[in-house]
C-alpha cells in the first residue's frame, strides 16, 4: 500500500529528515545493537534468499545482505532512492514505488520481506491491504520481519515522548501491535526491546506469509 500523506507528520522538523544525510544521521544516533541482533536472528539464514526491504530508506542496510541471492528495496521518497541508487548500488535494486506498483517492475518472487520502522506509518486496513498484496509477490514459507516503535504500560516518559514525536501517527501499544499482526501471519513470533540512550522501544515481529 502507499503510503497516504495523512499518516506521516512532514511538518516543522519532521520535513528535514527527507535530507538523506540528515536522515542517516538520525538513524546512526538511534542505532541499537541488540534490536539489531534480535531483527537479524528473525530473518535467520539469507544466503540464498531474494529479500525485499520495503521502505528500505537511503540503502545502507542493503550491505548487510550481501550474502543472499538478490536484494531490493523499494521506497516512496524519490531522494533516498537517488542516494541509495548512487552509494549501494552494487548491493541491490532500488525502485522508487509502493507495494501496489511492485507488479511493473515485472520481479521474482521474494522470500524475505523486511520493513524496518514503516508499520507505524500506516493505518490497520493500510497494513491488512499490504499484506494480502505481498502474498502475490512471495515465495511458499516467506517470511515477514518488521520493526517499529511501540507504546507500554510504565514506559520511561522520554522514551514516550520520543516516540509520540515520531513521524508515523500510528504508533500503537505492543500488545495491541501484536494481536492485530499476528491474525495476519502463520507462526507468529514478537519481542520487544528498550534503548537506554537515547531512550526508545522497539517491537520487532516475525510471521510467515499465509498463501
Amino acid at each position: 500500500m502507499k503510503v497516504k500523506q495523512n499518516t506521516q507528520k512532514t511538518d516543522g522538523l519532521h520535513f528535514i529528515l527527507s535530507v538523506p544525510l540528515i536522515y542517516q544521521a538520525i538513524q546512526f544516533i538511534f542505532k541499537h545493537e541488540q534490536t539489531e541482533r534480535r531483527f537479524s536472528d528473525f530473518i535467520g539464514e539469507k544466503r540464498n534468499k531474494r529479500i525485499l526491504d520495503i521502505g528500505c530508506g537511503i540503502g545502507f542496510d542493503s550491505q548487510k545482505y550481501s550474502d543472499a541471492f538478490s536484494y531490493t528495496g523499494l521506497d516512496l521518497s524519490q531522494k533516498y532512492i537517488d542516494h541509495a541508487r548512487q552509494f549501494y548500488g552494487d548491493y541491490g535494486s532500488f525502485y522508487c514505488c509502493s507495494v501496489d506498483e511492485m507488479s511493473n517492475l515485472n520481479l521474482q518472487k521474494f522470500d524475505i520481506v523486511l520493513l524496518k520502522g514503516v508499520l507505524h506509518h500506516l493505518a490497520d486496513e493500510q497494513i491488512n491491504n499490504m499484506v494480502k498484496t505481498l502474498r502475490n509477490h512471495v515465495t511458499q514459507g516467506a517470511i515477514f520481519v518488521a520493526v517499529d516503535p511501540t507504546f507500554y504500560s510504565g514506559q520511561n516518559f522520554i522514551a514516550k515522548w520520543l516516540i509520540s514525536n515520531d513521524r508515523g501517527k500510528n504508533v500503537k501499544n505492543k500488545l495491541e501491535s501484536a494481536h492485530f499482526l499476528k491474525s495476519l501471519f502463520a507462526d507468529f513470533q514478537s519481542t520487544h526491546t528498550k534503548q537506554f540512550i537515547p531512550p526508545y522501544d522497539r517491537l520487532i515481529v516475525r510471521g510467515i506469509f499465509k498463501i
